[in-house]
């Protein structure tokens, strides 16, 4: 049997489908047939020709051995399609069974490509197309397969993803873990003191070691002594004694080395000796940790947790490359087989950095996993307000309600339970 399939902006159904069908020895697929639109005749941005390459080489380096032709269409409107499909197959030699998926590409794409395949092999043509909200192939008329969940035949590795969309992998370097600070955190979390450490890293950790009105960290001990004497005494001060006993405890359970405070009920500050190597080394990761780090530490733990029992791929503080493009960026990601679930987290009060979370971690979900892919973002905000902000997010991204959704301070521990939803 030959497979034949239509590839569009999106290079991931067509590379499902293809392996799908290739691993059944029943099928005995001899060619994969990848209609794409031609770069020669159209602009970059209307050219599918490097997705359909994708689907080539990632293909035929799984299967091991070369399988794929690919189809230019010199347009991709009314005839011009058909007039491409009988130049290129005039030369080919298909006697056996076709079967056609037109999941990827424009409507005009699957009508005439479908037309043609129909009207040249007559009774031995067969066609589907890869639903994305089940994962399911849905067939014409006449099923070659069972309709099974295919998330469970063909399994994609997060380097896979990215590889398709032509992205490669950064190494990122991983930031210490502090347990002790994680347990006195998870303390006052459990005696619903969850706002002291949102004043910690909102208000208190911003305010002394942030330039102001900036999100740039403060990076040289002078600055920094020159930061306080702009506060004036009597503010650090007037900050400092509002802490509660809980989040001092919170500063102290850091190592000495990475600690903000001195003989535990002091700010730690610089002296003229210190370089600026070493006041990085001491405050830099307990400030990121403080301003929302210790969050993604908490979701990371769950995550794990949910993706180990489940036997789902999952990985965290992702970032990869492209030529010419800004870097892909993932807080956390868990993969289904090929289905990728994106997760955001955020423990910022501003509402409007919440929303453009939310439109990056759905626009980053979709960029590499299609209209198959889930998003979610985590936030500390109130159950009403993260409501408010998912409808929101919905409506003007276009998200259906089972593709994405916001967690609040009150629901994110049972993230598990939304990560079913998500993947169900």
């Amino acid at each position: 049997m030959d497979l034949v399939l239509t590839v569009g902006t999106n290079p991931l159904p067509s590379f499902v489908v293809s392996e799908y069908f290739c691993q059944m020895d029943n099928l005995a697929i001899d060619r994969v047939y990848l209609i794409h639109s031609d770069e020669e005749n159209m602009s970059s941005h209307s050219s599918t020709r490097k997705q359909a390459e994708a689907v080539r080489n990632l293909l035929e380096k799984r299967l091991g051995r070369r399988i794929c032709c690919l189809v230019p269409l010199k347009s991709i409107s009314g005839s011009e399609i058909r007039d491409s499909l009988e130049y290129y197959f005039r030369t080919e030699d298909i006697h056996g069974a076709v079967h056609l998926n037109y999941t990827g590409g424009t409507k005009a794409m699957a009508v005439q490509v479908s037309s043609f395949i129909k009207g040249i092999f007559k009774t031995d043509v067969t066609a589907s197309y890869l639903d994305a909200r089940e994962c399911r192939v849905k067939y014409d008329d006449k099923a070659i397969a069972s309709q099974e969940d295919v998330r469970s035949k063909v399994y994609l590795s997060i380097c896979d993803l990215l590889e398709l969309h032509g992205y490669s992998k950064i190494d990122q370097p991983e930031m210490g873990n502090f347990p002790n600070v994680m347990r006195a955190i998870k303390e006052l979390i459990e005696r619903g003191q969850i706002e002291q450490l949102i004043n910690l890293g909102n208000k208190f950790v911003p305010t002394l070691y942030q330039e102001e009105g900036k999100s740039r960290p403060i990076e040289k001990p002078g600055r920094f002594r020159k930061r306080l004497e702009e506060l004036g005494q009597d503010k650090v001060g007037q900050m400092f004694s509002s802490l509660s006993q809980e989040s001092i405890d919170v500063l102290n359970s850091f190592p000495k080395e990475k600690c903000l405070l001195e003989r535990g009920t002091q700010l730690w500050v610089p002296s003229e000796e210190t370089t600026n190597d070493q006041y990085k080394i001491r405050t830099s990761h307990t400030v990121e940790f403080l301003k929302g780090k210790w969050l993604e530490e908490l979701v990371a733990e769950r995550i794990i947790e949910y993706a180990e029992n489940n036997h789902l791929q999952y990985g965290f503080n992702l970032k990869a490359k492209r030529e010419n493009l800004p870097d892909f960026e993932l807080d956390a990601f868990l993969i289904k087989g090929y289905q990728l679930l994106a997760i955001s987290v955020t423990t910022s009060p501003a509402r409007h950095l919440c929303k453009s979370k939310g439109f990056e971690v759905i626009h980053r979900s979709r960029q590499i996993g299609g209209d198959e892919s889930r998003s979610m973002l985590v936030t500390l905000m109130d159950r009403n307000s993260a409501h408010i902000l998912q409808d929101e997010l919905r409506v003007e991204s276009g998200s259906s309600s089972d593709s994405f959704v916001v967690l609040d301070r009150s629901n994110y521990k049972e993230i598990g339970n939304y990560i079913d939803r998500l993947f169900r």
